[in-house]
């Protein structure tokens, strides 16, 4: 069968982060389209102010400025909701230079709540964010109608920007595949996962379903190699965003001997933490209650960890989670000052050495505190990985259940039926999952690839017979269904005749 490829952008999908998708289309001469123009959108991140004077940009928002409040919730573009598509990605401007988000925490996945605050007070940045959503609809509109026949794949990077986003909604109308792509926390294995939505933490290894689905080895020999093999791409990690520091300033706590709580914050501005459902759309202001809680209630110490990546995030460029938890921590009395510290450039594995418990909304950093540590990370998010069995979760709106168990438990670490549980992900995950930038990466990519391409493959030549007792037009749909059964589908004449009918 052949095969048509669209790339949304090369500035995330380029052969560095990608190299075994370059060379499946290397390899096999598959038709590649790259999408290079209107990049200063792609690279806005929800910041389009200086963009407004742009002809399609400037005709969408004077529409969108005459409409009420009320309005802009359900408003469509050519068929699609443009909230959701454009939602995301005024947050990370909005989270990173608005305090509000922080003094006055909106829960993550009200989106009605949500909205209505931006509506409120960050509408001119929601009129650009909303407009730009309308100019995507129409590019891309252009490229998929320009390609006849369409592209059969199209491949996205993460999909919670609005351009990517919009290309994955039309996909779902159209005959090309979607497929988005992610790095992991490993630095040499990604994400290749044929989806509608974006990845932003949300893997589908989260689902037990897709787990069980990864076959292992038959054979304890071969399972055993298979394992080693996972374990062996951890110890190989390499973040390509954050270079890990070699050793850690461990904090001096005026009395050592007290447990210590490790706090693993992650950038406040994260599509993770955007995208989720459950969790605290302010991670600030969910580490502050955290903290002031554990402080009050239990006699911890408590650690936290920054992420060193805000210095060079998008909207950001300093460390922004530090410098407001240090304005709350001169809020503290000397006794509780006196058990809280700070630390963002410093070993993550040292100081998870030197710490009891640790707590995460949705970081990466739990897997590799488990698995170097032995600490059972509590999660208050929804991370990938928290329903594989070496967890605890907690509800980051209500925290009694937490301080009971810290207050039962002073450590908090894997059992062995919890380190059996993190070994059988991370081989599930790393071997059988993500895609590796090793030659086997190649492999890889061809059995996801294809096996999803056959999905709407014609039928084998000698297939059934054909049921010359059936009516001719009849006939004709039954060729339609089995040549292109998602085209069937959409068929809204049919549907519509259908309902009728019934």
């Amino acid at each position: 069968m052949s095969y048509d490829f669209l790339f949304a952008d090369d500035l995330h999908i380029h052969r560095r982060n990608f190299a075994p998708l370059y060379r499946y289309v290397d390899t096999r001469q598959v038709p590649l389209t790259i999408h290079g123009t209107l990049e200063p959108l792609k690279r806005a991140a929800g910041d389009l102010q200086s963009l407004r004077e742009l002809p399609a940009l400037r005709r969408h928002r004077t529409r969108l400025a005459a409409c009420a409040p009320a309005e802009l919730f359900d408003l469509e573009h050519d068929g699609l909701r443009l909230r959701p598509l454009c939602v995301a990605e005024t947050l990370c401007l909005s989270l990173a230079t608005r305090s509000h988000w922080h003094d006055e925490p909106v829960r993550a996945g009200d989106d009605a709540a949500i909205f209505a605050r931006l509506v409120e007070r960050e509408r001119e940045v929601l009129l650009d964010n909303m407009a730009a959503a309308c100019l995507w609809i129409d590019e891309w509109r252009r490229v998929l109608r320009a390609r006849q026949p369409t592209f059969t794949h199209a491949f996205v990077f993460s999909g919670s920007m609005t351009y990517g986003r919009v290309l994955l909604e039309l996909c779902r109308f159209d005959r090309t595949r979607a497929f988005v792509l992610e790095s992991t926390f490993t630095g040499k294995e990604f994400y290749v996962e044929e989806r509608h939505t974006p990845i932003a933490n949300r893997s589908q290894i989260r689902h037990a379903t897709v787990r069980r689905s990864k076959r292992l080895p038959d054979s304890p020999e071969q399972q055993v190699r298979d394992q080693a093999k996972a374990i062996q791409r951890l110890f190989a990690a390499e973040n390509k965003n954050v270079t890990q520091p070699d050793e850690a300033d461990l904090p001096r706590f005026a009395q050592p001997e007290r447990p210590t709580l490790l706090v693993v914050g992650q950038v406040v501005n994260d599509y993770s933490l955007i995208e989720q459902r459950r969790g605290a759309l302010s991670s600030i202001a969910f580490y502050e209650a955290l903290i002031a809680r554990v402080l009050r209630d239990t006699n911890y110490n408590v650690l936290f960890k920054g992420h060193p990546w805000e210095e060079r995030k998008v909207h950001l460029q300093r460390p922004f989670t530090r410098e407001r938890l240090q304005a709350f921590a001169g809020t503290l009395d000397t006794p509780h000052a006196a058990r809280f510290a700070i630390r963002d450039h410093d070993n993550l594995i040292a100081l998870g050495h030197a710490s009891d418990r640790v707590a995460l909304l949705s970081s990466q950093a739990g897997i590799e505190l488990a698995f170097y540590e032995g600490l059972r990370p509590s999660t208050f998010g929804t991370p990938y990985y928290g329903e594989a069995g070496f967890t605890d979760a907690f509800d980051p709106h209500d925290l009694d259940p937490f301080i009971d168990a810290c207050l039962s438990n002073p450590r908090a670490e894997l059992d062995l039926d919890g380190y059996e549980a993190l070994l059988d992900f991370l081989q599930r995950f790393l071997q059988h999952h993500a895609v590796t930038e090793r030659n086997s990466g190649l492999g890889q990519i061809a059995r996801i690839v294809e096996a999803s391409a056959e999905i709407g493959a014609p039928p084998p030549r000698g297939g059934p017979p054909k049921d010359q007792s059936l009516p001719a037009r009849t006939r004709r749909k039954l060729r339609k269904l089995r040549r292109d059964p998602r085209a069937f589908f959409l068929d809204a004449k049919l549907v519509k005749a259908l309902q009728r009918r019934g």
